[in-house]
């Protein structure tokens, strides 16, 4: 057994090199090939396709059953068998946002009538507060840790703060996502041990300087996987 990050089959080579020697050693990688039931820009991500809390991970069905050495692999890494979502799936806005749901603290955030019940039930087991928020790509627009969370969403950030979460709001936009007008803080990053990594160069953003600090007064450190602009590449998933 070992731990698994799950990351974007369609990384661009350069931070796919820069995150393995980072990593390698410490964790497996497993890059997620494209879910053909979302659209091209957006189909090999993470927050798309995968929710990961503690020993569960729950992913689709239909994906799963294309992929099924996708499950087999995360079992023999992790021994944890993934959870077979059946919520509605589909290209259009609600259908993709059933796994898109953000853990923090004890809280989860997510749009609560389209988030998948295997997530909310894992989440009422492990005792955390269910808050619905108006932003149903709640994985995507925040970046969380131990001691963080932040985001340039104003529905999410209303709801931190009424959760005592304390958090940062930043600018939005300033994020690439080819093919949609703006990416997302939590889909150009990803914690992984006390480690935050973020696809493309954190100080190209106009907030990246109070960014560095937050993470930095967490305990956390953060790695650059390059010299250019933040790439929203769907996160990462740690299993």
């Amino acid at each position: 057994m070992s731990d698994l990050i799950l990351a974007s089959g369609g990384m661009p080579e350069d931070m796919r090199r820069r995150f393995e020697k980072e990593v390698g050693g410490e964790y497996d990688i497993l890059y997620l090939p494209p879910d053909p039931a979302l659209p091209a820009p957006v189909a090999p991500h993470p927050d798309m396709i995968a929710f990961a809390l503690g020993d569960s991970v729950v992913m689709p069905a239909e994906y799963l059953d294309r992929y099924p050495g996708i499950a087999v692999r995360i079992k023999e890494k992790t021994g944890i068998e993934p959870i077979r979502s059946q919520a509605a799936r589909g290209p259009r806005y609600p259908d993709d946002i059933a796994l898109n749901c953000a853990a923090a603290g004890d809280v989860l955030f997510c749009h609560y009538s389209h988030a998948a019940p295997e997530i909310k039930e894992i989440a009422r087991r492990r005792g955390l507060r269910l808050v619905g928020v108006r932003q149903g790509y709640a994985a995507c627009s925040c970046l969380t840790g131990d001691g963080f969370f932040i985001t340039a969403d104003p529905s999410l950030a209303a709801a931190a703060d009424a959760e005592g979460l304390d958090p940062l709001v930043i600018k939005e936009s300033h994020i690439s996502l080819p093919g949609y007008g703006t990416g997302f803080i939590g889909g150009a990053s990803g914690a992984v041990g006390k480690r935050v990594f973020f696809f493309g160069d954190l100080f190209s953003h106009p907030d990246g300087e109070a960014i560095a600090k937050r993470i930095s007064d967490a305990g956390f450190e953060f790695v650059c996987l390059s010299g250019g602009p933040l790439l929203d590449s769907g996160g990462l998933k740690t299993v």
